[in-house]
């Protein structure tokens, strides 16, 4: 775990370059409230795939997916209808990978009505979900307290993600690096940055992190590999021999 040590940032107070807490809210919408991510995680990962589709959990799959649908095609004015649907259903003892999915829903629905308190209980609850998915809780966590000042508790979260998923890590890498922003610590901001561009080069994250480091007032240049020729042994060429007419050539000088 990391040591470093984040000041809570004042209350409605501009960040570092004007990079307030909105602004990083507006950033990571997507990630912050996106249901659809959840479950293609989930599913595109192939977690409990047998489980899931297995016939006793026919009926689990299909009610949560009506619960999400719902959600997706309402509005916030369904939001508390969705937490009570999903509350009744986890009440039910949903089997496998159903219940963990209906854990980490609950909780952002309950982060939609400002439900804060309840809304980190469901994503602890849902920590101990097969990967991707307990990572996911965590990163939902990690959101959510960064959202309310809780720099250093996000910050152990994102690197428990870091540690435990690799397929979320740069996105973990990248958020610390924000997080440091929000702290106005430019060095460490560069230094996480840089973190990923090096890390995960291929990444969407690895050229995110470039134009947020540009934006610091840092141009990140690509590192180019060269060898050490002090390593590099020397090639011996052999001696040539002269072609036919050279030969000649020669035998007539003499």
């Amino acid at each position: 775990m990391s040591d470093t040590q984040f000041p809570p940032p004042p209350p409605g107070s501009p960040m570092l370059g004007g990079y307030s807490l909105t602004d990083w809210v507006q950033d990571n919408l997507a990630t912050v409230i996106s249901i659809v991510v959840v479950v293609l995680l989930c599913i595109g990962a192939g977690i409990g795939v047998s489980q899931w589709l297995s016939g006793k959990n026919e009926a689990a799959q299909a009610r949560l997916s009506e619960i999400t649908t719902e959600w997706l095609q309402g509005d916030k004015t369904q939001t508390r209808s969705v937490v009570d649907q999903l509350t009744a259903y986890l009440a039910d003892g949903p089997p496998g990978i159903a219940g963990d999915m209906a854990l980490v829903l609950l909780g952002q629905a309950q982060e939609e009505l400002g439900s804060t308190v309840e809304a980190q209980a469901s994503f602890r609850s849902g920590f101990d979900a097969p990967e991707p998915l307990g990572s996911v809780a965590r990163m939902r966590l990690a959101y959510l307290k960064a959202s309310t000042g809780d720099l250093p508790g996000a910050e152990r979260l994102f690197q428990e993600v870091m540690q435990r998923s690799p397929g979320l890590a740069p996105q973990a890498a990248l958020e610390m690096g924000r997080l440091a922003e929000m702290a106005d610590n430019t060095e460490m901001a560069v230094a996480r940055y840089t973190e990923v561009t090096e890390k995960y080069p291929t990444s969407l994250q690895s050229g995110e992190s470039r134009a947020r480091m540009r934006k610091l007032g840092v141009s990140p240049e690509p590192k180019m590999s060269l060898p050490d020729f002090a390593d590099v042994a020397p090639v011996e060429v052999p001696d040539a021999e002269p072609a036919a007419g050279d030969a000649a050539a020669t035998g007539a000088k003499e």
